[in-house]
């Protein structure tokens, strides 16, 4: 199984029924809680950490991205926990692997590995 990888929460996203929704729940924390946020083209990340989409993406409820330095390394230790990957979701950039999402929902919520550096 290998040396444990080193893990974060990277962001916690939320579905909505689409842009209106998205960018009222964007408001209400700007005005609640002084979060700032930046507007993607299917999402608003609020904090450096929620990310509002613009209506439904995979998970019922939306997804949690979990942060780790090194995507493949991190599948193979998962799955020798018996955990599994849905290959047909796997994003690449020029540095490799991206993300991936796990194949099954916790709790209504999709659960995806993205590269992210860690001290």
């Amino acid at each position: 199984m290998g040396k444990q990888p080193k893990f974060c929460i990277a962001h916690i996203a939320m579905n909505t029924a689409g842009e209106a929704e998205a960018r009222d729940i964007t408001q209400l924390m700007q005005t609640a809680f002084g979060i700032s946020s930046q507007e993607g083209a299917k999402s608003y990340i609020t904090g450096n950490v929620i990310e509002v989409i613009k209506g439904g993406y995979l998970g019922t409820n939306g997804h949690i991205a979990i942060g780790t330095p090194d995507i493949d390394a991190a599948v193979a230790y998962l799955e020798g926990k018996g955990l599994r990957f849905d290959p047909a979701t796997t994003e690449w950039d020029e540095n490799g692997k991206k993300i991936v999402y796990l194949d099954h929902e916790l709790a209504g919520f999709a659960l995806h590995l993205v590269r992210k550096e860690l001290k």
